[in-house]
Formats: C-alpha cells, structure tokens, sequence
C-alpha cells in the first residue's frame, strides 16, 4: 500500500479475481487495484447477488483523489443492479506505472469507491460481487495495421501503447515505425505517388 492519506481499505483487489462483499444502503466503501504499467487498461464490473430493490454501484479514481464519490470521481457506473466499466489504457486520465503519488514516483493504482443504493423497500445490508481486471494495451489500438487502403490525400491513423523503459532512469523507450510495403492503382499524373509517415506522441503517455 502507498500513499499517507489513503482512506481505509476494505480490501486490495487482484486482478480478475471476483470479491464477495456485503454493504448496507448508502454507505461507502473502499477497494484498491494496482495499475502496473502505463500500457495497461481497467475493467470493472460489479453485480447485485440479492434481489431487485437494492444496487450496488461504484465510482473510480486515481492519485490525488484518494475517496471517490458520485461527486468527485474520475470515472463513474450507473446502472441499477449491474455495472460495467472499461478504462482504456489510451484515456489521457489514466496513469499505470511508477509515476503516482505526490513525486509521481510511486506505484499507480486505481480505488474504487462502492455504495450501496437501495429502494425504499429495501433496508437491510445486501450482497454484492466485484471483479476488476487489468489488461495490456493492443499490440496496434484500432484497426489492423495489415492490407488497408488509403483514398489520395487521405489519413489513416493508428495509436498504440509504448511501455516504460524500466532500465532507464528517464523511463524511455527506442521506437521505430516502419511502412513495410505499398501499392497504388491511382493515376498520379506524374507517374509517382508516396505515403508519408507522420509519428506523435500522447503527453498523458510521457508524464
């Protein structure tokens, strides 16, 4: 566990591994998750186990905001009885690695803030189950990179994930872009035709 002022924990999750848990109506409470690469996205889903009258719904934040709620959170669910929930590795909000905390040199994790929502029927504590999963970023985020075609002066773009450099100190990593092959049946007037490539770089992946 890091970070001084975490509030208290019920649990740290592992990943895909599904929890049990009993809340009562309206109450909070708090579930951490290790987010431990920056090429890593979150899947939470959460279900009621008990009957109809009650929902269990979750709010999902990083570093600083340590108690997430339906009023300060950085992701939310709100479906009644079952949520689900992607964080894509890509969503400039979201951060994996060993840059967290207020050095931004601590491990990343996500918290997870539950509570239990109830009709006015319902009164007592409910059960309800928890899974969130980690998982790695496509190799190649969006379509595939094999046999596209391009119409004349058009873009095609691709984004994918480039992991930390965890020998380096500054954390960075070679990367090279290559366009292998390509073939043209247009007619160019003057009798050539090239694809250039144009490579940026997403800030939230370089913090």
């Amino acid at each position: 566990m890091v970070y001084n002022t975490l509030p208290s924990i019920q649990k740290e999750l592992e990943s895909g591994v599904a929890l049990v848990g009993t809340i009562g109506c309206d109450e909070y409470q708090y579930y951490t998750i290790d987010v431990p690469s920056a090429c890593s996205s979150l899947n939470v889903w959460i279900g009621d186990s008990s009957d109809s009258t009650t929902s269990p719904e979750f709010a999902i934040s990083q570093w600083p905001n340590l108690r997430p709620t339906f009023d300060n959170m950085a992701w939310i669910s709100y479906e009644w009885v079952e949520n689900n929930v992607t964080i894509n590795t890509f969503d400039p909000n979201f951060f994996g690695g060993q840059r967290c905390g207020k050095m931004k040199n601590e491990p990343c994790m996500a918290i997870i803030g539950v509570v239990g929502y109830c009709s006015k029927a319902a009164t007592a504590p409910f059960q309800f189950t928890l899974k969130a999963t980690i998982s790695p970023a496509h190799k190649i985020y969006g379509e595939t990179q094999l046999h596209n075609s391009i119409a004349a002066n058009g873009v095609r773009s691709y984004e994918f994930c480039i992991p930390e450099n965890t020998s380096t100190t500054s954390g960075a990593t070679d990367t090279a872009v290559e366009l292998i092959s390509h073939s043209s049946s247009c007619n160019c007037g003057n009798g050539t035709n090239y694809i250039p490539l144009v490579i940026t770089a997403a800030l939230s992946l370089l913090l």
